[in-house]
């Protein structure tokens, strides 16, 4: 493992934060004076990729064939360049170390295809070498070059480790200074951890953060990177929500209790899960579906009227969400590059925007009439 692989993981160890409405990568809990401290069951990070070759074979795409690097060859002047990831077996037989991040191998076409003098001549180098964070450092300590021949057409580009600044690889004839070709290497930022917010608008994080009246819930995805010179995207992302206990063992009981035809407590969810960052989260999301679908959601519609966060509400009888887990691909192209995992709570569910519902449970007649209840 690399060091600077071993220090991003420490990192993200040493880097849980947690608060109502906040999820944080790893697993935390509550001392008696209200501070969160991590639990040793934290959740696992690693790495890995569908590296995206050449070949036809899609069996071939693995995660030892491709980690952080990211080599892109753009047409030259005189000269194209051909880019195929080496897969780490042949590394050995091509005196490269298993412990290097990656490996490419480069193609030079020479135009036209009749040149008499097709050496190529190779070099790195960081695209800003006054950088902040390339200055007093060594290309070669981060990507060699290394021909396969003295002005070999092909060569083989590794990375020895990450690195905070563009490189640039030419290959340029020998014969004509003014034919050559360029690619660059950048390298992926690896996700260490990140933290969710739900709902920033909402300003303390002890009021409720769940909206379930229709209104559109949002997750803010806070991340901590680790060294490179790109940045990947978010795909995949579930979330997970589950009533405290007490808030569940309530719901069970108005279930249970109500009068509504078809009504029970097994209707009710613990837990229930959306996808993506942008959510509406309905009470028909908190049923399982079976019996009578729209009293149950009546009568949870009722319940977080009566008991969500909101003007009148306090204590133990605010309904709560005890725990909320995120979970995401932190992806780069078509290439997965790790899946994390956070958990957080607990936070209130909000009652405003919901509106009672009053359903008719009996009918009956008297000297006055017919009679609803």
């Amino acid at each position: 493992m690399r060091k600077s692989t071993l220090n991003g993981i420490l990192s993200f160890l040493l880097s849980v934060v947690l608060a109502g409405g906040v999820c944080a990568c790893g697993y935390a809990s509550r001392d008696n004076n209200g501070k969160w401290f991590a639990n040793k069951n934290l959740s696992t990070w690693h790495w890995s990729d569908n590296a995206t070759d050449n070949s036809d074979d899609k069996d071939n795409n693995t995660s030892e064939d491709f980690t952080g690097a990211v080599v892109d060859c753009a047409d030259g002047n005189g000269i194209n360049l051909l880019s195929s990831v080496l897969p780490r077996s042949a590394y050995s037989e091509n005196g490269i170390s298993e412990t290097a991040d990656s490996a490419y191998t480069l193609t030079a076409v020479v135009t036209p295809e009749n040149a008499n003098d097709k050496r190529i001549a190779w070099s790195a180098a960081f695209a800003d070498s006054s950088s902040e964070w390339a200055k007093n450092r060594s290309v070669t300590d981060y990507v060699t070059v290394e021909p396969s021949t003295a002005y070999s057409s092909t060569a083989i580009v590794t990375c020895l480790q990450d690195f905070g600044e563009q490189i640039i690889v030419t290959a340029r004839s020998v014969d004509n200074s003014n034919a050559y070709a360029n690619c660059t290497v950048d390298f992926v930022k690896p996700l260490i951890s990140f933290t969710a917010v739900l709902n920033t608008n909402i300003n303390s994080e002890y009021l409720g953060r769940l909206y379930v009246d229709g209104r559109e819930n949002e997750i803010t995805i806070m991340p901590e990177y680790g060294v490179g010179t790109v940045v990947g995207d978010y795909a995949e992302i579930q979330s997970i929500f589950t009533f405290t206990k007490s808030t569940y063992d309530n719901i069970l009981k108005t279930m249970d209790n109500c009068s509504i035809a078809g009504v029970t407590g097994r209707m009710a969810k613990e837990s229930f899960a959306i996808s993506g960052l942008n959510f509406i989260c309905p009470v028909s999301l908190m049923q399982n579906g079976n019996g009578n679908s729209s009293g149950a959601e009546t009568v949870l519609n009722n319940y977080f009227f009566e008991h969500g966060w909101g003007d009148g509400t306090s204590g133990s009888s605010v309904a709560q969400i005890g725990s909320w887990e995120v979970s995401l691909n932190y992806v780069y192209g078509d290439r997965v590059c790790s899946t994390l995992e956070c958990s957080g709570g607990a936070f209130n569910v909000r009652k405003d925007g919901l509106i009672k519902i009053n359903s008719v449970t009996d009918v009956g007649m008297s000297d006055g009439g017919i009679i609803f209840d």
